[in-house]
């Protein structure tokens, strides 16, 4: 089984035990998987976003023409109740590490 295979296999697993309503252990159970082998995928998705369970969704944009946003200007990703201010010059993997934490939080 390839690197990319097992991480689809395990996406599988863990958007499934989402969608179960049920605690780790009785999904254990019931999939016939280990507790330790769950809770490190979920962990590994947690911290590193490797595996996306879901498909992105898309959200409407609000664009205001009134003000001009010229270049050297930051910009704000509203991200559920927080906001975000990206500077120009900005850390892209920084970044990333954020919005990261805010999906595990929103």
């Amino acid at each position: 089984m390839t690197k990319a295979d097992l991480y689809q296999k395990w996406a599988s697993i863990i958007a499934e035990y989402k969608s179960s309503g049920q605690t780790q252990t009785s999904f254990c159970k019931s999939a016939g998987i280990s507790l330790r082998q769950l809770s490190y995928w979920l962990r590994k998705e947690r911290q590193n976003g490797i595996i996306q369970s879901e498909s992105p969704k898309w959200i409407p944009v609000e664009v205001d023409h009134k003000e001009h946003t010229g270049k050297g200007q930051s910009i704000e990703i509203k991200f559920g109740p927080a906001e975000v201010q990206v500077k120009p010059g900005f850390d892209q993997k920084h970044l990333l590490d954020v919005l990261m934490v805010l999906r595990e939080l929103c």
